[in-house]
């Protein structure tokens, strides 16, 4: 049976400065890679004390990666693994489920299931506003449309189409000057035209300068898909909900039940799968034509999922039997590939699991190298046979960083490697 486990959160920020006591059970992850449930815990811009069965224990800020918040503590209600039907976007790095939507006169007025009041949220502050849901045909579009740079407010509209994989959203740049309930006012090169609003799909606020805003403490990650940035935290006295004050001023109200984590990595770890490498270049053993651009894609390494599009995969020898694990960040790689990153400021430590694609493990046998700017940082061969092998190298001030598979003892057959939560740190 699970011990009871609770926190006792104590955020001296903002004057809050009374211990409340709060029933869940929960886990914390510390930078390090370490995890231990806990008991309770006290937590200011400091550090973190908890107390366990072994006896307390203090983790400095610096040090704390997250607090998961376990599914049994709550309603048992599963995360949906998916964005909020409709959304707003703050540059704090806020992703709030919403409800409505409006604006005018550089002011937005919004309805939050996470607020009893209106919100005042002037458009300054607003990425965007999503007001439908996405669906699997639109998400690649919407992904680059964020991506790219506009010279003005974007106006997203939903268009008719004769296939429901095919994209039916489209964009025009302008200004928008007026959002109501009935219709949207943008202007388009001078002319202002009402567009109604069960056209729009969504609204790109543009900023040619972004307004600073102060440094979260961390994020709230909900069972919605809302990702809250926090900059004060509080648990209410009757243990229900957290009241979150963002970065940009916005006051939520978070019922306990609906948080999965709190997640304070900000600054202090980035995955490599999360980032864009500055080069990659994958070599096949035989070469393709030039025009070949669809068979020369089909090499090139994936991020977040395996080659055939599913959970990125290794074996798992700890159960005593050989079986497979999943896992949701890393990066998939084929020989010969080579491939540099960036590393941020301060990072201090590289790590990562590496191993063959289990559906691979015959034959699979890579050669990997990590470098930087010519000096070896690790080497060593994976094989499909070998369990995982854990990667860890201290960076001492490498700032771009090289990896590099080469083939191993079967060439180009089974060469699949899985380089599993490739992160930096702090």
């Amino acid at each position: 049976m699970r011990p009871s486990l609770s926190l006792l959160i104590i955020v001296l920020l903002g004057g809050f400065t009374e211990p409340v006591r709060t029933c869940l059970a929960a886990s914390v992850t510390t930078i390090d890679g370490q995890q231990e449930s806990i008991q309770t815990f006290q937590i200011d811009e400091i550090g973190l004390e908890t107390l366990t069965t072994d006896g307390s224990k203090r983790i400095a800020a610096a040090d704390l990666l997250s607090v998961a918040i376990n599914e049994s503590s709550s309603t048992g209600r599963a995360s949906s693994g998916t964005s909020p039907d409709m959304a707003l976007a703050t540059i704090d790095g806020t992703l709030l489920s919403i409800q409505h939507f409006e604006a005018a006169q550089r002011t937005a007025l919004i309805r939050s299931p996470f607020s009893n009041e209106t919100l005042e949220v002037p458009t300054e502050h607003i990425r965007y506003a999503r007001l439908v849901p996405l669906t699997v045909a639109v998400e690649p579009y919407w992904s680059e449309l964020l991506a790219d740079q506009s010279h003005g407010d974007l106006l997203v509209v939903r268009k008719k189409s004769d296939s429901s994989e095919a994209p039916n959203w489209d964009s025009i740049s302008g200004i928008v000057q007026q959002v109501s309930q009935e219709r949207v006012e943008f202007n388009w090169d001078g002319e202002v035209v009402p567009v109604k609003r069960s056209k729009v799909a969504a609204i790109v606020y543009f900023h040619s300068k972004l307004a600073k805003t102060p440094v979260a403490l961390c994020v709230a990650h909900l069972r919605d898909g809302s990702q809250i940035a926090c900059r004060r935290l509080q648990a209410s006295s009757d243990d229900s909900q957290l009241t979150l004050e963002t970065p940009i001023g916005l006051s939520l109200n978070i019922p306990l039940r609906e948080v999965l984590s709190l997640d304070f990595s900000s600054g202090k770890l980035a995955y490599l799968s999360d980032l864009r490498p500055l080069a990659l270049k994958w070599t096949p053993l035989i070469g393709f034509p030039k025009q070949s651009e669809t068979l020369r894609r089909q090499g090139e390494p994936r991020f977040n999922q395996a080659f055939t599009g599913s959970s990125l995969q290794l074996a798992d020898f700890e159960s005593g039997r050989k079986s497979t694990k999943a896992y949701q960040r890393g990066i998939a790689i084929r020989s010969r590939t080579e491939m540099i990153f960036e590393i941020p400021t301060g990072m201090q430590r590289f790590e990562t699991l590496a191993g063959i694609n289990p559906e691979m493990s015959s034959q699979g046998n890579v050669l990997l190298e990590f470098s930087s700017r010519g000096r070896r940082l690790w080497e060593g061969e994976i094989d499909g046979q070998d369990a995982p092998m854990a990667i860890t190298f201290p960076l001492d001030g490498v700032r771009r960083l090289r990896i590099f598979v080469d083939y191993g003892e079967n060439l180009d057959c089974g060469d699949q490697l899985h380089l599993i939560n490739p992160r930096v740190s702090k």
